[in-house]
């Protein structure tokens, strides 16, 4: 989800980490990525997979027996 993330935010202000993807990920991306409702914790996963679903589909070809299993599950 970052490396889709980085090629239609570009997060231009900030360089990727070359070893970890995800750090810095707040600072590169800021609001363009709701990280905050992808990642909310344990106790809320599966409000955290629709976030993540509804922002993959904003943003990348998400195959539509995919999303409705994970829409199912959650």
């Amino acid at each position: 989800m970052l490396t889709i993330a980085g090629l239609h935010a570009g997060g231009a202000d900030h360089q990727q980490d070359v070893f970890a993807v995800e750090r810095g990920a707040e600072r590169r991306f800021g609001a363009s990525v709701p990280l905050g409702s992808m990642v909310p914790g344990y106790d809320r996963n599966r409000q955290a997979a629709l976030a993540i679903l509804g922002w993959l589909e904003a943003h990348a070809d998400v195959d539509p027996s995919l999303a409705a299993a994970i829409r199912q599950l959650a």
